[in-house]
């Protein structure tokens, strides 16, 4: 007897290009400008982007091209995929491929634009961004993580766009007597006395360049470069023990320690842990989704689901897996989660629903994902949960389906998303 399991988010749309024949002689772009050379083909995922920042598609892409515009913001690695595709990032993929890259790109013929799931990638180790060691008496003291709605450092500085350094920003935060600066998203200055609203170092999420010098850090989505001066106060640490959470919990301070600290019963991977989907697939559109490091409730890794305009639902199956007790009931348990405690503007609602072989609901519930003071756990970077857990009764070749459903108007910015972590099923 088996138990098909499933969950629902949806990918955001990218350009897509039918290729009514894939050239077979084809070969990466030869002439480059100085400094980029070409680095292979690569694997990579629609959930789950090994170069996931800027993107740019159309009919006249090619190695060039993509090197051309990811080169002018400051990005070292540009990659061309499924023939009209032109992904940016800061690192190498870490996955190399002998095969795929086969699609003749939509802007000249005779050159590959990676594949289905391959990018053609090339790398100019020159642009290469680093953390700017810092300037006057004020130091680099790491990444932190921030949220738009619960700042980790109080106050804002108004800056004009597109010129934003690392010393513009220290700069102003002295003049204003602030003993910590910090910046963000690439062009945004935040200045501050202390540490508030669960503002801890980061794993990761300081990637963005600076808009006013683009070989040096600007913190990234919700994540700070700070700095501070000899008289700001010590820095929260990433490996404190959370006293409301599980007693099991312990924020971790690498990947490598990286271990769930709750059993998924007969589901694989419920946790995430293994840091991506598998053997999760999606389907949809419209919705950005992630599995994440550093943001969790139970070991490193959670699932993150980022809503995009009005109304967005989406759907995650998870493969069949063994049941070990057919006719005993069984209890599905789930985290849900916020990346703080700031209040939200949209209603998410978590659908959990058993369908019969034939597709039927046979039993259908909901839970309002919390928000504010109702999310009573605590996880890791400033997030917090709530636990939900239903009866499902005996399982006999049923599909579990759970469904996330936005509602109302979003900021796009992470304040709205909701987090899922330690799925389980039980047999009791």
């Amino acid at each position: 007897m088996r138990l098909a399991t499933s969950f629902t988010v949806v990918a955001t749309p990218v350009f897509a290009f039918a290729h009514a024949i894939h050239q077979r002689d084809l070969a990466p772009a030869t002439t480059l400008p100085t400094g980029w050379t070409y680095q292979g083909c690569y694997v990579d995922s629609v959930s789950d982007r090994v170069l996931p920042w800027p993107f740019h598609s159309g009919p006249d892409i090619t190695g060039a091209s993509c090197i051309a515009f990811c080169g002018a913001q400051g990005y070292p690695v540009a990659g061309t995929e499924y023939g009209g595709e032109c992904w940016c990032g800061l690192t190498l993929p870490p996955q190399l491929s002998d095969s795929g890259c086969d699609d003749v790109c939509t802007g000249t013929d005779g050159e590959d634009c990676g594949g289905s799931n391959r990018l053609s990638v090339y790398q100019n180790p020159s642009l290469e961004p680093v953390v700017n060691p810092g300037f006057f008496d004020y130091q680099s003291v790491g990444c932190f993580s921030d949220n738009v709605l619960a700042r980790t450092l109080e106050s804002g500085a108004d800056m004009p766009p597109g010129a934003m350094t690392v010393k513009i920003c220290i700069a102003m935060c002295k003049a204003l007597g602030y003993s910590l600066a910090g910046v963000e998203f690439a062009q945004e200055c935040f200045c501050g006395d202390n540490y508030f609203n669960d503002g801890a170092p980061a794993l990761d999420g300081c990637s963005m360049p600076c808009t006013g010098n683009l070989k040096e850090m600007c913190g990234g989505r919700n994540h700070l470069n700070v700095y501070a001066a000899p008289n700001a106060p010590a820095a929260p640490t990433a490996t404190a023990t959370n006293p409301t959470a599980s007693p099991n919990f312990t924020i971790p301070a690498s990947s490598s320690s990286c271990q769930p600290t709750m059993e998924t019963g007969i589901l694989e991977n419920g946790g995430f842990e293994t840091g991506d989907l598998q053997p999760w697939n999606t389907h949809g559109s419209h919705l950005q989704y992630s599995v994440s490091n550093g943001s969790a409730y139970e070991g490193c890794y959670a699932l993150g689901i980022t809503p995009s305009i009005y109304y967005r639902s989406a759907d995650m199956t998870l493969g069949s897996v063994p049941l070990n007790s057919p006719s005993s009931q069984t209890t599905l348990t789930f985290y849900a989660g916020r990346r703080s405690r700031a209040t939200t503007n949209n209603q998410a609602v978590v659908l959990a629903a058993v369908f019969n072989p034939a597709g039927v609901p046979i039993f259908t519930t909901s839970f309002t994902a919390c928000s504010g003071n109702a999310c009573d756990l605590r996880g890791s970077n400033g997030t917090v949960w709530k636990k939900y857990s239903t009866i499902l009764g005996p399982l006999l070749d049923e599909r579990v389906n759970l469904i996330v459903s936005f509602n109302g108007y979003f900021d796009d910015n992470g304040s709205d998303d909701v987090l899922i972590d330690g799925i389980s099923i039980t047999s009791n």
